[in-house]
């Protein structure tokens, strides 16, 4: 345990000093290499620049992650439609009907793949109904 303190206050320690194992997972905060460092109750992880986790905070952290990935992919993929169909709408207004449709089915396929995240949010979002 004074080892670890030691790396948490970034002492001069790393943590291949330790008796530590490769996770095989990366650190959400720098993504990093983690390492399993024994313990009681359970095993902790911790990377090479200190940050820690528990398996219980490391899931967690993974799940926000995940969560804003997912929000971030929707989003992008709203905009991207979005713009295609402004551009569509420009194209045709000069009088360029090929790059008109060519936007328009890009428009269309962002927009469908949009929907289909989408629902992956709304299967992950919580039942508000639910008391656990």
């Amino acid at each position: 345990m004074a080892r670890e303190t030691a790396i948490a206050i970034m002492a001069d320690v790393t943590i291949d000093e330790s008796n530590a194992r490769p996770a095989g997972f990366g650190c959400p905060h720098c993504h990093g290499a983690l390492f399993e460092i024994p313990g009681e109750p359970a095993p902790r992880l911790r990377c090479r620049v200190g940050h820690a986790w528990t398996g219980g905070t490391l899931l967690d952290e993974q799940g926000a992650a995940m969560e804003g990935a997912v929000w971030m992919a929707l989003r992008g993929l709203e905009e991207k439609a979005a713009l295609s169909h402004q551009m569509a709408e420009a194209a045709r207004q000069r009088g360029s009907g090929l790059a008109a449709e060519r936007y328009d089915a890009a428009g269309a396929d962002n927009l469908q793949a949009s929907r289909l995240i989408r629902r992956l949010v709304d299967q992950m979002a919580p039942d508000p109904d639910d008391d656990r």
